[in-house]
């Protein structure tokens, strides 16, 4: 990210000096930062896009977001670009390996974050350190983070151990906060008339500046806040080119239908959803409509009708029960359209997994290819009628006939099935043959034991 190399620039380009621990912030800054403080901004709805230029051959692109918080609760949810599009080939062609491909929710909570696809009925969870790189970020902090959003400069610099002193100035009524480092400075222009909101940041090196970003602020629920921030970045010393642009298309503050709190229920995980955690070693557990306990004990207390499952878990259970009768192990189910990018996906992580050596790799691939050939021509084939197939289904599905489907599902089913014999009896099979005693002890521990 250009933001990360320039606060890198910044404040690690100098040598290092003793520790020492940085002052406090001007009284002016503090009160940019007390008007964005959960004290003030309790809760909060916002309804945003994000805009970057393009680069090379990549065109520009927009993405869009609703955002919510309740103290540090926080949601986002990636609605993806103008056409509902969330991940997409390198092609620029709608990525379809994804078995969800509908609106991402995530919410923060308890130093826990909850990834769950729209309509799936499970829930990936990760450790709070994934937060920002997997898109969760304060936007109460816009402008307050003058490198970029989620990156603290007082923060960076007690990391650093770079010596920092501030300066304050004041030029036509906007006070100008900066942040100086041995190298350069970090500027806040901060307009006390609007509840000391940040209108500018910038970041200069004794070389020139190097980036600089623009808020247009607007009120919200009588509260100031960015109606668009606008970043630019020097490319190679030359002129401040614009890279990045938030645009907030609607605010709310403190409104007294907010809650005071954001639960998993609030991203759509129901009674019986499947919670999986990505970052610790434990088991799969269920939701019971308040917290997260063992599959069987949730299975137990069902039976006993203490709990009832989910509306939307029970159909979407029930249409992967009828479009994939395989083995428990499996993908949910195989894309016929795109079964090659699905056993290229798993080859590759199966080599990363196993850290295969170069020959290794070499065969894992060249049995992938193989895989790929004997698919490519069962699909061939019968391409018509697969087609046919889908559009049916997805009739079906729109039309919330089960019936429907499963009969459907049943058809569809036999006519791939093919291709899950080819996965399961000679491509999984035969990587599973390629790692050494070594290596899978590694990964997966003695089995012996």
């Amino acid at each position: 990210m250009m933001s990360t190399l320039a606060l890198t620039c910044l404040l690690l380009c100098s040598p290092p000096h003793a520790t020492e621990t940085p002052p406090e912030p001007p009284i002016e800054l503090r009160l940019a930062q007390e008007a964005r403080s959960r004290l003030v901004m309790q809760t909060a709805r916002i309804a945003y896009s994000t805009s970057s230029a393009g680069s090379g051959e990549q065109s520009p692109s927009r993405r869009f977001y609703e955002w919510r918080c309740a103290g540090g609760d926080i949601i986002v949810v990636d609605l993806g670009d103008e056409h509902g599009v969330l991940d997409r080939r390198a092609d620029g062609q709608p990525d379809r390996t994804r078995t969800y491909a509908g609106a991402r929710h995530l919410l923060y909570k308890d130093d826990e974050l909850w990834m769950k696809a729209e309509g799936a009925p499970a829930v990936n969870v990760f450790t709070g350190d994934k937060a920002a790189a997997l898109g969760v970020r304060d936007l109460r902090r816009l402008g307050l983070d003058a490198v970029y959003l989620g990156h603290d400069v007082q923060e960076a610099v007690k990391r650093a151990n770079v010596p920092l002193t501030y300066e304050v100035a004041v030029e036509t009524g906007v006070t100008i906060v900066s942040a100086i480092t041995d190298d350069g400075r970090v500027e806040w222009h901060i307009d006390p008339e609007k509840d000391w909101s940040v209108a500018r940041t910038a970041i200069i090196r004794k070389s020139g500046a190097r980036a600089e970003t623009r808020y247009e602020l607007a009120q919200f629920d009588g509260l100031w806040f960015p109606r668009r921030a606008t970043t630019f970045r020097s490319l190679d010393g030359g002129p401040l080119t614009p890279v990045m642009e938030y645009d907030v298309t609607r605010a709310e503050f403190n409104r007294g239908d907010h809650p005071a709190e954001l639960r998993p229920e609030d991203i759509g995980v129901e009674t019986g959803t499947q919670i999986d955690y990505v970052d610790k070693n434990c088991p799969s557990r269920k939701w019971d409509g308040r917290s997260a306990v063992g599959v069987e004990e949730y299975f137990e207390r069902a039976a006993r009708g203490e709990l009832v499952q989910g509306a939307r878990v029970t159909y979407e259970l029930a249409r992967l029960r009828a479009l994939s009768v395989v083995p428990p192990d499996a993908p949910i189910y195989i894309d016929w359209a795109a079964f090659e990018t699905q056993w290229e996906t798993y080859t590759r992580r199966f080599i990363e997994r196993y850290r295969l050596q170069d020959d290794q790799a070499a065969r894992a691939w060249a049995l992938c290819n193989k895989c790929q050939e004997l698919g490519g021509r069962y699909v061939h084939d019968r391409r018509d009628r697969l087609e046919s197939l889908d559009r049916n289904l997805r009739e079906a599905e729109t039309d919330r006939d089960l019936s429907r489907l499963e009969q459907l599902a049943v058809q569809r089913t036999q006519l791939t099935k093919p291709l899950y014999d080819i996965f399961h009896r000679r491509l999984k099979p035969g990587l599973d043959e390629l790692p050494t005693a070594e290596q899978r002890k590694a990964v997966d521990g003695d089995t012996e034991k």
